[in-house]
């Protein structure tokens, strides 16, 4: 199973890289500056795939990511993570912007213990949807406080608590001609749930690099790091490293970003996954008007 999961993961990433330059790219809303309308087709299409980069962009967009994790558990078995993400700029006047992202999970988790009560888990985790409030005139460096949460939807222990939980959080995106950098961070704290379940104080900080190439090819590097502050020791964190790319492609008159990459769990807590492969298709609709 771990061999067959690499052998799809390596698939993946070559299907990505082998993806042909996209026809007629749609010419994105403001993220925040216009595009102009005497730019080719190619540019057009890098600075959607800029927008689709771009966690503060004035852009409707739902992205399917699918997590593959090896290595995981005392049984080194194979997991797996689908997220959906969904992300809806909602004006607030003529000043202001609220950019509302949700990431609902499904997960499988493999067999932990040799236990006949606890095989393989699949299900629903804690959904966690997050605001952050721009400035609808934002220029080259973007800075977005906000506010996230945390339902208790997990339909299993083993795929994420049921408490509520919320903190505060930020986005901070720097943009040039050609990159896009900045990170998105946040911590929770539970107030509420099921008394059973482990009281939640999590940091979350993902600093991400985005160089943006021609035809809407992008380069990313970045990292979705975790602290358990409850967490005993030196089972608190969670570093990974991800290095993945992009190409802006389209299905019919719907234009799409698809991209894939590798990742490894530099430091982890004991029965985390060592590495994981990323792949993700995100919808985008540059035109659409949000209600």
């Amino acid at each position: 199973m771990k061999r067959l999961g690499i052998a799809v993961a390596i698939s993946i990433l070559a299907t990505v890289l082998q993806l042909p330059v996209p026809v007629q790219a749609v010419e994105p809303s403001p993220a925040p500056t216009p595009a102009s309308t005497t730019m080719t087709e190619s540019q057009k299409a890098a600075a959607l795939q800029a927008a689709a980069a771009n966690p503060l962009a004035a852009l409707i967009s739902v992205p399917f990511q699918f997590n593959a994790n090896y290595d995981v558990g005392p049984y080194h078995q194979f997991g797996y993570t689908l997220n959906v993400q969904p992300v809806v700029p909602v004006p607030i006047g003529d000043k202001m912007t609220m950019i509302f992202r949700t990431v609902v999970p499904i997960a499988y988790v493999p067999e932990l213990n040799k236990s006949p009560l606890i095989g393989n888990v699949v299900g629903l985790g804690s959904i966690n949807p997050q605001l952050y409030f721009i400035s609808s005139k934002a220029g080259s460096l973007t800075i977005g406080p906000g506010v996230t949460f945390l339902l208790p939807t997990s339909t299993n222990p083993l795929v994420g608590p049921n408490k509520w939980a919320a903190g505060p959080d930020i986005a901070v995106v720097a943009t040039t001609s050609t990159t896009l950098m900045g990170f998105i961070a946040n911590n929770l704290w539970s107030f509420a749930g099921s008394p059973s379940h482990l009281n939640i104080n999590n940091f979350f900080i993902q600093p991400f690099y985005v160089k943006n190439f021609a035809h809407g090819v992008g380069l990313t590097i970045q990292s979705q790091t975790t602290a358990n502050w409850n967490a005993p020791g030196n089972q608190k964190w969670t570093v990974p490293v991800f290095l993945g790319i992009s190409q802006l492609q389209k299905a019919g008159r719907q234009p799409l970003s698809v991209s894939g990459g590798i990742g490894y769990n530099a430091v982890r807590p004991s029965g985390t996954a060592s590495w994981f492969a990323r792949f993700q298709i995100t919808l985008l609709y540059p035109t659409a008007k949000p209600q």
